[in-house]
């Protein structure tokens, strides 16, 4: 499902809410931290995929348990990979700067509309406002 973002979205419905049923957490986070180690975690995966696997992850996640809580428990071995590959640095500037169709890039433009189009409540700016 991760792997298929966002194509995936609706099997991910699905499966949080069996998680929240279930309340198999933990058995989720143990499956996919085994499926991750076996898959992208070893010298045989180039940076930019993992690159992108960690962002589908990360949104796939979200999407899964807005809590953060199965994220941080998954993203924590990746985190710890990438770090210590010696070309994940150039990879992510590359990544950002490249005006192709990265992944990264494309985040980065997509946060930066975000960011444009936020508006501060005027609860936040406005002292003479009352709830």
């Amino acid at each position: 499902a991760i792997v298929d973002y966002p194509d995936s979205l609706p099997a991910l419905d699905d499966l949080g809410e069996a998680v929240g049923v279930t309340r198999q957490h933990e058995h989720l986070v143990a499956s996919l931290n085994a499926a991750i180690a076996r898959r992208l975690l070893h010298a045989g995966a180039g940076t930019p995929v993992l690159i992108t696997q960690y962002i589908s992850t990360i949104k796939a996640l979200h999407r899964l348990d807005p809590s953060g809580t199965c994220l941080a428990a998954v993203s924590r071995p990746i985190q710890s990979y990438l770090r210590s590959r010696p070309d994940t640095v150039r990879c992510i500037v590359m990544g950002l700067t490249d005006d192709s169709d990265s992944d990264l890039f494309n985040e980065l433009r997509a946060a930066a509309g975000d960011a444009a189009r936020w508006r501060p409540r005027r609860t936040d700016w406005d002292e003479d406002f009352d709830d």
